[in-house]
């Protein structure tokens, strides 16, 4: 369950150099950055919206593999190997993003130890929830799952101060339940289940968390 962000990694100067090598640019919902398959040109920092990172299988259909939140960083592994993007990302709702080009962010990698490091514990996090994730799918039951990516979102909510917590929904139903692995009526039976126990509340498009820390170790309970 990843809870920190690629910014937090890094000190006030550092992240100031990697936002300047790079140009703002707004994208309206639906945007595709890039697709599988595309030459690695540059890396996305998100300051404000959601973006969707997907892959297709061989009948067409995507699935979601993660969803990339302000303050993080993403596009970076195509960059390190050189080769072409294994996935596909996609604006979920209207963003803000930091596009910086590859060269540039390659040459502040070697220049910046701090972006050095703050990118390595970064991968190394990312890599982290894979594994969490890979461990949830074979072991943890749905109310596991699905508690894991509310608590990540709840990170990240922009409505995430105080007791309780209010959840601003930036992906649907049916991409909560690809994200957590299981089916839409796996995911319906689960959060039913927290409401009942009284962990939270739900309504289109928010979820308000009533026991913010419950909620967590209810997402953490199989990761020991």
């Amino acid at each position: 369950m990843r809870t920190e962000g690629f910014l937090d990694q890094l000190g006030h100067e550092a992240a100031e150099a990697l936002a300047a090598a790079g140009m703002t640019r707004r994208f309206a919902r639906a945007s595709y950055l890039f697709f599988e398959n595309d030459e690695p040109s540059s890396v996305y920092l998100i300051e404000e919206g959601a973006v969707r990172i997907e892959r297709q299988a061989a009948n067409g259909e995507s699935t979601l593999l993660d969803l990339m939140m302000p303050g993080e960083l993403f596009g970076e592994f195509s960059v390190f190997e050189g080769r072409p993007r294994s996935s596909t990302a996609v604006t979920v709702n209207s963003a803000r993003l930091v596009v910086i080009p590859a060269e540039r962010f390659l040459e502040l990698f070697d220049k910046i130890p701090e972006i050095a490091r703050g990118t390595a514990r970064w991968m190394a996090l990312r890599l982290r929830g894979f594994g969490d994730r890979f461990l949830e799918a074979t072991h943890a039951p749905a109310t596991t799952r699905v508690s894991a990516r509310l608590a990540q979102l709840m990170e990240f909510s922009s409505e995430s101060t105080g007791q309780p917590v209010i959840v601003v929904m930036p992906i649907s139903q049916a991409d909560l339940a690809e994200w957590a692995g299981l089916s839409r009526e796996a995911t319906v039976k689960a959060l039913r289940e927290l409401r009942r126990v009284g962990l939270i509340e739900t309504s289109r498009g928010r979820v308000l968390v009533l026991q913010p820390e419950e909620l967590r170790e209810r997402a953490r309970a199989i990761l020991g």
